[in-house]
């Protein structure tokens, strides 16, 4: 039998590694780079999927959007296709690999939001870039900012980093240490509401809520997390899965046990890109992109409160992700058309018979 502390053990002998926030910053180095490029470089070369089928019980109409799931997901099914027709060194391969660091930036920014943490979008987007192209930051580098929300964003970038790494590029199944490791890279020397410090990369030892909803007892943390690691392996190689769904039933199954005692939401929405990511999807998403940020926490929190009504139906929560990826990734092909039209894929000439349908 597994038990909490031995679990904990690992995360607790590297914690020596990160003592305070300058050594967290300068630790970036020691995540490897990728041929001393931005983590991106290559984002194509995770092949998209084969093409999935549309499955009406993965989806949900959502009150605040005014087309319907089945048409967003056959334009986003096609913009998928697509991304297969972008020759390696053209100038929208280049413009993709920037344009995911300008999503993952949008996805930090974004989840940070909807737990009133992080900087603007703009401050984001400066230290993202530079994390995610694996070169050092120093916290004190603009004192206009708030040590705290400094940090916020750094280690959440660095996070998203290491993930991408262990998840994405070396393939590797999830497991205890990956998620303990990223959660304590994520949450070194953050404060809780409480005034304690959080337990970074430690599973939590005292009991929680949400308003009236329990969480499993710190006694079942283990059990719940080694039934969703070894469901979730096991779905990740189904190829044909829908990785929409797949993405919001992790994403959602980790925040309902809610494993450590601070940082759970931005966690589940680490692990949700990375199911993407590792689909070959090419670029994270962020919540608030289709929808605007002022209702971006709104929304996502009512697809979770539906969830949990709904005995952990993900189908709004999955929509929402839908439409996200279409807007990320119809943005880039946008782009696209702008700069390179010669290198726009003819596929998406059809883009236009794939028309909104108004509510």
């Amino acid at each position: 039998m597994v038990h909490a502390e031995e679990v904990n053990a690992p995360a607790m002998e590297r914690a020596d590694m990160r003592q305070n926030p300058e050594s967290t910053v300068e630790d970036a180095a020691a995540i490897e780079k990728l041929d001393g490029d931005h983590l991106f470089k290559n984002m194509l070369d995770v092949a998209p999927q084969t093409q999935v089928e549309y499955v009406s019980s993965n989806y949900a109409r959502l009150p605040w959007e005014l087309e319907d799931p089945d048409i967003v997901f056959e334009r986003t099914a096609l913009y998928i296709a697509s991304l297969k027709d972008i020759l390696d060194g053209s100038t929208a391969a280049r413009m993709g690999a920037e344009h995911s660091v300008w999503a993952a930036t949008c996805s930090i920014y974004f989840s940070n939001l909807i737990e009133g943490a992080g900087l603007s979008l703009s401050d984001t987007h400066k230290l993202c870039v530079k994390i995610l192209k694996g070169e050092p930051v120093g916290l004190e580098e603009n004192r206009s900012n708030s040590r705290q929300s400094r940090t916020e964003v750094l280690q959440h970038a660095e996070a998203f980093r290491y993930l991408y790494t262990e998840m994405v590029t070396e393939g590797k199944p999830l497991d205890f240490l990956i998620l303990q490791e990223t959660h304590r890279i994520l949450m070194t020397d953050m404060v809780r509401e409480d005034g304690k410090k959080v337990g970074a990369g430690i599973f939590r030892t005292e009991p929680c809520n949400a308003g009236q909803h329990q969480f499993p007892f710190p006694a079942a943390i283990v059990g719940s997390l080694r039934w969703l690691l070894h469901q979730y392996n096991w779905r990740e190689h189904e190829q044909d899965s829908d990785p929409f769904e797949l993405a919001a039933w992790l994403s959602y199954e980790f925040v309902a046990i809610h494993p450590f005692d601070d940082g759970n939401g931005r966690m589940s929405r680490l692990l949700m890109n990375m199911v993407l990511l590792s689909r070959g999807l090419a670029f994270p998403v962020a919540l608030g992109f289709s929808s605007g940020h002022r209702q971006a926490k709104q929304q996502y929190l009512q697809c979770i409160r539906n969830a949990q009504a709904r005995q952990g139906n993900t189908n709004r929560l999955a929509t929402i992700i839908l439409y996200a990826y279409q807007s990320v990734v119809g943005s880039f092909f946008e782009n696209v058309r702008l700069v390179a039209p010669d290198e726009l894929p003819d596929r998406l000439s059809s883009i236009s018979k794939l028309t909104a349908q108004p509510r």
